[in-house]
């Protein structure tokens, strides 16, 4: 992975204008990360056009397509199904939000998916082919802080950030992707699972040793939460164990006398953190110590 300039939506914010635009003159481009299933079910939406009109106006802004040639005005930035039935319609004219200056391929698809993961589920890769254009490939390793940043340069939600650098950082290792389906059939949350194959790569660094995985995440499925974070904590601590020595590890990690700390939230703050922990398959408690222990690995205390 190369990194790559983030886009900042903000400055687009409020430059949208409501308008009607001729249909002819709006073109599918490089901004669209939907390139399948375009015509699936359009009968349906072609269907409730005739009846109730079009609720949802398409997005569309000019472009480096659109300034070239002398057939399309717009480029179509979000709602080309919407676009496909007016088109099959016959109808000349179709609702739009409109921005009416040049953005570049990058903004066009930040823009488009924000849109579309609002509506229809897009595939995996749909997902991912946005992101890459969109956000600096980071590279420090730690995919809470990357997706964090992602998430708050473009507002895409956290979690299909999460989700898409996951895929891509088990697609880029040996046996990664086999391996995580495993542990995802063993109900592996989907960072855990991404930590696990970590921690099992072979000394070549991009191979996932598949019998040390197995065994760990069939240990690692049948524990409680509790004894699953320390013995996935003692395995990061040492990579290049054995699950023996892991679980000895997380044994005593157990019953080191460990220190309290009461801590007082704003309600918002923890939804948020009820929310991030229930989606990583941890109590609150586990998630907030697990969150710590990364930041003070990353920071080097």
């Amino acid at each position: 992975m190369t990194k790559k300039q983030a886009v900042d939506l903000a400055k687009f914010r409020g430059k949208f204008k409501y308008s009607e635009v001729k249909v002819s003159e709006c073109t599918n481009g490089t901004f669209q990360v939907r390139n399948k299933n375009i015509g699936v079910n359009i009968d349906d939406l072609k269907d409730s056009i005739e009846v109730s009109g079009l609720i949802q106006p398409i997005g569309v802004a000019r472009s480096e397509v659109t300034e070239g040639s002398d057939l399309y005005k717009w480029e179509i930035v979000w709602g080309q199904r919407r676009h496909y039935a007016f088109e099959s319609l016959g109808l000349e004219t179709i609702p739009a939000m409109v921005l009416d200056e040049v953005i570049s391929p990058g903004e066009g698809k930040a823009l488009s998916v924000i849109e579309n993961l609002i509506r229809v589920d897009m595939q995996t890769k749909e997902v991912w082919n946005a992101i890459e254009e969109i956000y600096l490939t980071f590279g420090s390793g730690n995919l809470g802080k990357d997706a964090q940043i992602c998430a708050e340069k473009t507002g895409i939600p956290l979690s299909v950030v999460k989700d898409a650098i996951r895929v891509e950082l088990v697609k880029n290792l040996k046996n990664g992707e086999k391996m995580y389906r495993y542990a995802q059939e063993k109900r592996i949350p989907k960072s855990q699972a991404i930590d696990i194959l970590n921690i099992c790569r072979k000394s070549d660094g991009i191979t996932v040793d598949e019998k040390k995985t197995q065994e760990f995440v069939d240990y690692y499925a049948a524990q409680d939460n509790k004894l699953r974070g320390t013995t996935l904590a003692a395995a990061k601590q040492n990579p290049g164990g054995n699950l023996e020595q892991w679980k000895d590890a997380a044994l005593t990690m157990q019953q080191t006398k460990n220190k309290k700390l009461t801590m007082e939230f704003a309600p918002r703050t923890y939804e948020r953190i009820e929310l991030a922990s229930t989606s990583e398959g941890l109590t609150p408690f586990e998630w907030i110590n697990a969150s710590v222990v990364s930041r003070l690995d990353t920071e080097g205390f």
